[in-house]
Order: structure tokens, then sequence, then C-alpha cells
């Protein structure tokens, strides 16, 4: 836990076997990932490896990744603070959780580079309950979003509510693995706010069906 007044932790190689939670409330904490990998070993469904409340965290390398839980869970029931998650290279996985989970409706994430991915036939990309979520190339590193999920209920990018807001930009990747996926999945009422960009943001892997074929 880290709760100095405008802390920095950065972290260029090595492993982090733990949670890492930003608690600040008075001023944002900083987390900086270059390299190495951040890891929770608790194969339970809500163990985060990195928990921000009014905190941000950029990756430009290295791994940050747990089994079943949130790799990056940003907000939270409880947390008066949201959390700003910054990508630009990078690894952020998980195998049956979700890789980011954007809790609280003042938290942005923005994906510019590396790859965001759930290896399981359960596991979300991402999960949106309430957040602004970029995704775009902004660099030379390939941005990649992907899954294997085989839910018909959910998707590589699982949207939870209507004030949820989804912007997939132009040369980027985003993709389910499994035969018959969602994509992006919607599970509320009312309408989130999602826009893609045309005519090759949100393309396949190579396979036999388009993208286009598995939006809902």
């Amino acid at each position: 836990q880290i709760s100095a007044e405008k802390p920095t932790l950065i972290t260029s190689g090595g492993d982090l076997d733990a949670t890492i939670a930003f608690l600040t409330k008075a001023a944002a904490a900083t987390l900086n990932i270059k390299g190495g990998t951040v890891e929770n070993t608790n194969a339970g469904t809500t163990a985060p490896a990195i928990r921000l409340n009014n905190a941000q965290v950029n990756i430009t390398g290295g791994t940050v990744t747990t089994t079943n839980g949130r790799a990056i869970y940003s907000g939270g029931s409880g947390y008066d603070g949201a959390g700003t998650v910054k990508i630009n290279g990078g690894t952020v996985t998980t195998t049956n959780g979700s890789a980011i989970y954007g809790y609280s409706q003042a938290g942005t994430v923005e994906i510019g580079g590396g790859t965001v991915e759930a290896t399981g036939a359960t596991g979300r990309a991402i999960h949106i309950r309430q957040q602004q979520v970029t995704i775009k190339k902004t660099g030379t590193n390939p941005t990649v979003v992907k899954s294997a999920n085989t839910d018909a209920a959910s998707g590589t990018i699982f949207i939870e509510t209507s004030v949820s807001t989804l912007d997939i930009q132009g040369n980027t990747t985003v993709d389910n693995l499994a035969e018959n996926g969602n994509v992006i999945y919607f599970s509320g009422t009312g309408t989130p706010t999602v826009t893609i960009a045309a005519p090759t943001a949100v393309t396949r892997l190579p396979r036999a069906q388009t993208a286009a074929e598995r939006l809902p």
C-alpha cells in the first residue's frame, strides 16, 4: 500500500508478486512500469495485480498479470477516487479474469500500444463498468486487444452500463480468437457511447470471419 503525497514508483525489471494498491486521496500517485513483471499469484476472482484509487499507471514495457482476477483494477466500490491507465507498450494479461477493469466513471483508460489480452475461455481483455476507454495507435508499437472468450454473454470488451464510453481508432487490432465469440458485448440497458473508426479499426487476426460479422 502506497499512500504518501504524490508518490512515484518505477519498475524497470525484476518481478513483483503482490498487489500494488494506490490509496492516495489528497493527490495522485503514479506507477511507471517499464519492464519486469507485476503479478498477483492469488487465484481468486477479485485479486488484482494493480488497484488504482486517485492514481495513475503508465505502462511502456513489461508484464502485468493475474490468473482469474483483474490485472488492473481502476477505482471500485468503497474507493472514492478513480484511476488513469495509460498503456503504450508491454502486456497486460489475465487468463479467466479481466485484464483491465474500469469501475469508476471519472476514470480513463488509454491504450496506445502494447497488448491487452485474456487467454482463457471466460476471460475479458477489458471490462468497462463506467469508464472512458480509448484504443489507438500512438507510436511504433502495435496496439492489440484480444481474447479467446467463448461466452455468448461476454466478449473481448465487455461493457456493463450505458454511461461507459469506448473509442476505437484506426490502425489497431481488437479481436476475439474464439470461434463465434463476441468482440464487443453490452450487457446493460440504454446505449453506451461506442465509436469505431472505419474501415479497419476493429479487425480480425487471420480467420474466416470478419470482426464486423461478430459485433452485436
